[in-house]
C-alpha cells in the first residue's frame, strides 16, 4: 500500500469516526428532549 492510499484510508477512517460521534451526540440529544417532553412539570 502506497502513502497515498494510507493517507486517504486513515482520512476515511477519521471521517466516519466524527460521523459515528456526530450521530451517538444526536440520539443523545434526542433522548434528553424526550425525556424532558415527558416531564409533569411541563403541562402545568
Amino acid at each position: 500500500m502506497d502513502k497515498n492510499t494510507a493517507i486517504r484510508e486513515a482520512e476515511l477512517r477519521r471521517i466516519e469516526a466524527s460521523l459515528v460521534a456526530m450521530h451517538q451526540a444526536e440520539q443523545a440529544l434526542t433522548k434528553e428532549k424526550r425525556s424532558e417532553l415527558c416531564q409533569p412539570s411541563h403541562w402545568k
